[in-house]
């Protein structure tokens, strides 16, 4: 298993911190072989009567730990793999 350190030390932060940490955009800039869909979508919102809750979009999250770099490069490429 490869660890993406050269992006998590240096783009993965620009990228958030250029995007305000709006992982929908960066899975945009980077594809799914670096950004995945986020599996717990749950948030607990307080009550307040005259505020309904919002509804929860797709959420995303950056891969920590990327198996196959290769893979995910041609993703990032549009080749097909």
């Amino acid at each position: 298993m490869i660890q993406s350190a050269i992006g998590s030390n240096n783009i993965f932060p620009l990228l958030q911190e250029y995007f305000y940490h709006d992982y929908e955009k960066i899975a945009l800039i980077l594809g799914e072989g670096f950004v995945r869909v986020k599996e717990n979508q749950t948030v607990k919102f307080t009550k307040f009567n005259a505020i309904a809750t919002p509804d929860i979009a797709t959420q995303y999250e950056l891969i920590a730990n990327i198996e196959n770099i290769e893979t995910a490069v041609q993703l990032l490429l549009n080749r097909n793999v």
